[in-house]
């Protein structure tokens, strides 16, 4: 008798493939079901698997020998077997046209060897593998349509795949919470502040009057943020970022009343800074004495309830005064007694009534607030200043400088010049802070001179002024930037005079 294969992928075997391979059997003295390889197919079952569910399903049969021949030519594993002839099974029309064509290949490559086809029964008709995976994978039941060890592997495979299909849901849950929550950590914020360099800003832009500007005159800034978590941690791999908490930064001020205190610094610091350029430059001037800005009420102080900050005090006990030392001295010279003081609040006049108390660390007495000028200058020709969201009066002496130049017509420079410093009405250069930081972004924006107030404040040693400190900086930094020191605005002057 003749010995026959019956190829095929067998992923998996179906109970259409058990009817036709049974027939076949006694159609034949051998019959070996070859486990093959598909190129366009996609396997649920590796070859291994396949080759082990045919073979439990053909044990009991002995004409049946299940072998794999993954990548050969069926005519080339009919020629080792010494087969003569190829049995496939038919359900309809379309797999008879499908395979007479591969009969018909077969037959060019190997003349003698010819093809046996075997309709399956009807009720069979319908079986394929693809449509037992498709229908195991949604959940249906195919337990009649497959042999008992196929239909184990099919749930069993089908619960790895649920497992794997867990474990990769699990693993990117946990990768989109490990990525949530290192954002979150990231993001979280911190009690502290971050200062910076900041940037140098043409002073020209913000200085408004009938005659024109120099554009060569620079405000240098510090760059102070709230520090999330991520910026805080890097912050220490940037040399020039400090750190300083929110109380460091702050006191007892909230961040609104932080940022409108260095409004009213920065007003202050306008102001004298045309004032004292009118003055020198010999124009008509004067400043008008409006009161103070309260900016801070102290712990200690009767008004702890009552003042807010950016309350303006004009008058204590009904007195008015032309300066805030005038304030100063007439409040101390009160001693311990009741005061009280007119504020305004908006459009609003406000009386307050409490008592004076001793000011920490010294043996005077006062409202316990801190307090800076509110004054309104006018000059001829008129010079206003408006630095919009700047705060602070470290930029006193460049605006000094700028509006001296309107007010005498004089360029007094072409080069990029920087500078800092505080301002006050008799031209004293103040000391200021971030002085390293301002030196560090004056110089990436090519200024070529910077000034520097050489000014020692009582408990600060020469070492610590910002001129020696911004000194050091330009020599770390490798800068080209000259360093100028300054201790009052003549000093910036006679540099640029020269």
């Amino acid at each position: 008798m003749i010995k026959a294969i019956f190829p095929g992928s067998f992923d998996p075997i179906t109970n259409g493939h058990v009817e036709v391979i049974e027939g076949a059997s006694h159609m034949f003295e051998k019959l070996y079901v070859v486990i093959m390889t598909n190129t366009s197919k996609k396997y649920l079952f590796n070859e291994k698997e396949r080759l082990e569910l045919a073979r439990k399903v053909f044990e009991n049969n002995e004409k049946v020998e299940v072998i794999a021949r993954p990548a050969e030519l069926t005519v080339e594993v009919a020629h080792e077997l010494g087969a003569g002839a190829i049995v496939r099974g038919l359900r309809n029309t379309a797999d008879f046209n499908y395979e007479r064509d591969i009969a018909g290949i077969n037959k060019t490559l190997d003349p003698d060897l010819n093809t046996v086809l075997l309709f399956t029964r009807p009720e069979d008709s319908f079986i394929s593998s693809s449509m037992i995976k498709e229908t195991v994978f949604f959940g249906g039941d195919v337990s009649t349509l497959v042999p008992k060890p196929v239909a184990a592997a099919l749930e069993e495979k089908l619960r790895n795949r649920n497992n794997e299909k867990n474990k990769k849901l699990k693993f990117w849950l946990l990768g989109i919470a490990a990525f949530l929550i290192a954002v979150v950590f990231c993001l979280w914020p911190t009690q502290y502040y971050i200062e910076a360099p900041g940037e140098a800003f043409q002073i020209s832009k913000y200085v408004k009057s009938t005659r024109k500007a120099n554009p060569n005159f620079y405000l240098v800034t510090v760059s102070e943020r709230p520090a999330v978590m991520i910026d805080y941690l890097t912050s220490f791999l940037r040399p020039a970022d400090s750190r300083y908490s929110k109380d460091e930064l702050m006191g007892t001020s909230t961040s609104a009343e932080y940022n409108q205190m260095q409004q009213y610094y920065m007003e202050t610091s306008q102001n004298n800074a045309i004032y004292y350029a009118a003055k020198k430059a010999n124009v008509p001037h004067r400043q008008e004495f409006l009161g103070v800005y309260v900016i801070e009420i102290m712990s200690n102080s009767n008004f702890k309830n009552k003042l807010k900050v950016g309350d303006v005090l004009v008058s204590v006990n009904g007195k008015k005064f032309n300066s805030s030392q005038e304030l100063i001295k007439y409040v101390s010279s009160l001693k311990k007694s009741k005061v009280k003081i007119e504020v305004i609040r908006g459009k609003k006049h406000l009386i307050f009534s409490g008592e004076t108390v001793k000011l920490s660390g010294t043996n005077r007495y006062g409202i316990g607030i801190q307090l800076v000028d509110h004054t309104r200058v006018v000059t001829k020709p008129a010079v206003k200043i408006d630095a919009g969201d700047i705060g602070g009066p470290s930029a006193g002496l460049m605006f000094t400088l700028e509006c001296y130049q309107l007010f005498t017509g004089k360029n007094l420079s072409s080069k990029k010049i920087a500078g800092t410093g505080t301002i006050d009405d008799q031209g004293k250069v103040g000391m200021i802070g971030g002085v390293d930081k301002k030196v560090i972004a004056a110089s990436r924006q090519g200024m070529k001179v910077f000034f520097a107030p050489t000014d020692q404040p009582a408990g600060v040693k020469k070492s610590e002024t910002n001129y020696a400190e911004a000194v050091r900086t330009a020599k770390k930094i490798h800068t080209k930037m000259k360093i100028v020191p300054v201790a009052r605005f003549e000093d910036a002057l006679n540099y640029l005079e020269k």
